[in-house]
C-alpha cells in the first residue's frame, strides 16, 4: 500500500470517529431532561423579579414589606428554570435584557403577565408589539408596583 492510500485510511476513520462524536454530543443535548425543579421558595412564589438594578432592589424591599412571595431570577438561566409563577417583574437597567427576559418568561417559562421596565424611547415600541406592560422607572415607584400586585392600587400600567 502506497502512502496516499494510508493517508485515505487515516482520514476516513477520523471522519468516522469526528461525525460518531458529533452525533453522541447531539444526542445528549436532545436527551437532555426538562430543567430540574426550582427551589421550593420559587415554586411558592406568584411573581418573579428578574434583574439587578437599583430600581429592582426597592421592588424587592416593597415586595417583602407587603408580604407577597416572589423570587429572585438575576440571568435568564435562572429564570428558565422557574415554574409555576403568575407574574414576571423584568426591572434590569438595559431594556434589551428586560425585553428578551420577558419573551422567555412568555414564550418559554409560560408567565401570563409580564411588566418590565423600559424607558421611553426606542425600546418603547417593541414592548408594545409584544403585548407586555412596561413602564418609566421615574413615573412609577416601586411601592406603587407593589400595590399594584397586591391588588390594593388602580394604577395603570403603559
Amino acid at each position: 500500500m502506497s502512502a496516499m492510500e494510508w493517508l485515505l485510511i487515516a482520514a476516513t476513520l477520523a471522519a468516522f470517529g469526528f461525525v460518531y462524536w458529533l452525533i453522541h454530543r447531539m444526542g445528549t443535548l436532545f436527551d437532555r431532561t426538562h430543567p430540574q425543579a426550582a427551589p421550593s421558595a420559587a415554586q411558592d412564589a406568584e411573581i418573579v423579579v428578574y434583574g439587578n438594578s437599583a430600581y429592582e432592589l426597592e421592588a424587592e424591599h416593597a415586595l417583602r414589606e407587603r408580604g407577597l412571595s416572589f423570587c429572585r431570577a438575576v440571568s435568564a438561566r435562572e429564570l428558565l428554570e422557574i415554574r409555576g409563577c403568575r407574574y414576571l417583574l423584568a426591572l434590569s437597567d438595559r431594556e434589551a435584557e428586560n425585553l428578551v427576559a420577558c419573551e422567555l418568561g412568555g414564550q418559554v417559562v409560560q408567565i401570563p403577565i409580564r411588566i418590565a421596565l423600559c424607558r421611553p424611547g426606542a425600546f418603547e415600541p417593541e414592548f408594545e408589539d409584544r403585548d407586555t406592560r412596561h413602564f418609566a422607572p421615574d413615573l412609577f415607584r416601586p411601592s406603587q408596583l407593589a400595590a399594584l400586585l397586591d391588588g390594593k392600587s388602580r394604577g395603570n400600567l403603559a
